[in-house]
């Protein structure tokens, strides 16, 4: 079950649902700076996944601002959105459009 849903009606809060590592370590360093209250979910079907890091996210300072979405790819001719486990299905769908 995914409670983000539930989560993002409550006034005042903000969710995050991180998809890659890089996401999880910004948007962890994000919350906890952030004055307001803050749910951070993570789907446990991404454990076992692997990322590739950048040499970026391993600076000290490095942190992803909250309320800003993160372009996975960009294309020309559909606009695709999802968060967490979905961003994984949505990218593999666009890889597998380009086939067509």
């Amino acid at each position: 079950q995914c409670y983000a849903a539930w989560y993002a009606h409550v006034p005042g809060l903000k969710v995050l649902t991180p998809y890659s590592a890089e996401d999880a370590r910004g948007l962890l360093k994000a919350a906890i700076r952030d004055p307001d209250p803050v749910v951070f979910l993570e789907n446990e079907l991404l454990y076992g996944e692997s990322f590739p890091i950048k040499a970026e996210v391993l600076d000290s300072s490095f942190s992803v601002p909250i309320g800003k979405a993160k372009i996975e790819r960009e294309g020309k001719d559909v606009t695709i959105t999802a968060f967490s486990k979905m961003v994984g299905y949505a990218l593999q769908v666009c890889y597998y459009s380009t086939f067509k």
